[in-house]
């Protein structure tokens, strides 16, 4: 604008910057909240795997039912699969298969605790 002129009139004067956040909201929108924060971000470990015996803290004795139960649980969906099983696969090498691990007895297995170790038994 020219030194010693006049704005012209219904003109508005020149303003520098952003308008006012009220002026450039929407009709009818609600203001906006201050933007908290984020929370401090927290990181949590684990107690590291021992690469021995890659148990994650379970004892011998507890890793030894867990296998125990597991086998057994094995033997008893193999028998559910061979009694499923019809005729004409009675047979078969897979049958012969799951007859041999129907036939073993886990249960002595499952009886066996192992020692405790370092005078704890």
């Amino acid at each position: 604008m020219p030194t010693g002129s006049s704005p012209a009139a219904g003109s508005r004067p020149e303003t520098r910057g952003r308008a006012p956040a009220e002026q450039r909201r929407a009709p009818g929108s609600l203001p906006r909240p201050h933007l908290k924060q984020p929370p401090p971000v927290v990181i949590r470990t684990r107690r590291p795997i021992d690469p021995r015996t890659k148990s994650a803290g379970r004892s011998r004795l507890q890793r030894w039912d867990d296998a125990t139960n597991v086998l057994l649980g094995i033997q008893v969906e193999c028998v559910d699969w061979l009694m499923a099983l019809p005729d004409s696969l009675r047979g078969t090498a897979m049958a012969e298969a799951l007859e041999a691990i129907a036939d073993l007895d886990l249960s002595a297995l499952a009886e066996i605790k192992p020692p405790r170790g370092y005078g704890r038994d």
